[in-house]
């Protein structure tokens, strides 16, 4: 699993990967919350490398050889489409706190 905390444009968020492939049906795997924290978050460029390695070493535990890079290009900003999707998608959530989700 990989955790980061990303900075997009509508906000910081903390996202959980656990992607099982590159393949277009292993869409999702993430989850992803609004955090309020001060301090450091990844560009979305930076997370975009190390969604890159973390699916590079995902394909080669499976198939035993490293994807080409269209692939793995592809998956990559998928996963980025998806999240920045999420974002948009949950945006007045962020302004929520957590407590006032559950009630």
């Amino acid at each position: 699993m990989l955790i980061y905390i990303v900075q997009l444009p509508l906000g910081k968020v903390r996202v959980e990967l656990d992607r099982k492939g590159l393949k277009l049906a292993d869409r999702g795997g993430f989850n992803a919350h609004w955090v309020n924290e001060e301090g450091q978050a990844l560009s979305e460029l930076e997370y975009l490398q190390k969604v890159k390695t973390y699916l590079e070493e995902i394909f080669f535990a499976q198939e035993m050889k490293p994807p080409s890079t269209i692939t793995l290009n592809l998956a990559a900003h998928q996963l980025m489409d998806d999240l920045k999707g999420w974002s948009k998608l949950n945006y007045s959530s962020q302004f929520v706190k957590p407590k006032q989700l559950n009630d």
